[in-house]
Formats: C-alpha cells, sequence, structure tokens
C-alpha cells in the first residue's frame, strides 16, 4: 500500500507482510519482533530489490563502515 507521496509502506513476500510504517513484520499474521537495526535491514533490502546489494553499501549505511 502507498501512502499520499508515493512511497509503499507494505511490503506482501511468501508468507511474510512487512509494514514500514507501525515498523511490524508478520508471518501468517503472527507478528515476529525485529529489533530496530534488523528490521531497517530487511526494510532496506526489500526496497532495493530491483538491484543488487553489497556488503559494502550496507556496511556504510548501517554501521558507518565499521566491520561487523
Amino acid at each position: 500500500m502507498e501512502n499520499g507521496n508515493g512511497y509503499k509502506e507494505t511490503f506482501a513476500f511468501g508468507e511474510f507482510s512487512l509494514d514500514a510504517r507501525l515498523e511490524m513484520l508478520e508471518k501468517r499474521g503472527e507478528q515476529i519482533h525485529l529489533a530496530k537495526r534488523p528490521f531497517s535491514v530487511l526494510l532496506f533490502l526489500i526496497e532495493s530489490r530491483e538491484s543488487v546489494v553489497g556488503r559494502d553499501e550496507l556496511l556504510n549505511h548501517f554501521w558507518d563502515g565499521h566491520d561487523v
């Protein structure tokens, strides 16, 4: 579903549904708790699904370039 600005807020993939606005992940209607950073990484990967996201891009975007 898109909001008024053309930003998609909910994503469905397989048995999962992700609501970006509510920061909620569900599997078959059952909520799955994800901490903030893992949720943000998952959302980033979903939003970037049309391209390859490399390790360096993830490190720079979420960990300020520090190796984890």
